[in-house]
């Protein structure tokens, strides 16, 4: 199977369903994902409240300007 996106409320409905005690081969069958998807997505759940963990904002090259050289190109001087 290649990889296709799954949606945020398909993930939340099959942790749900997930909750309630029904196997995780029958849920995966059903919804037509692999069933190592399930734990990572309820282990998300867990640590982050959703199924989807929030964004990284510190991502990137990091600034070779500091906030003093910033501060000055900002205010003109």
């Amino acid at each position: 199977m290649v990889f296709r996106k799954t949606s945020v409320d398909l993930k939340e409905r099959a942790i749900s369903l997930y909750g309630q005690g029904h196997l995780s081969k029958d849920i995966c069958r059903l919804f037509g994902f692999f069933e190592r998807s399930l734990p990572r997505w309820n282990q998300k759940f867990h640590e982050h409240g959703g199924v989807v963990p929030p964004l990284n904002y510190c991502q990137g090259r990091p600034s070779k300007l500091d906030s003093a050289w910033i501060d000055d190109l900002i205010g003109g001087t």
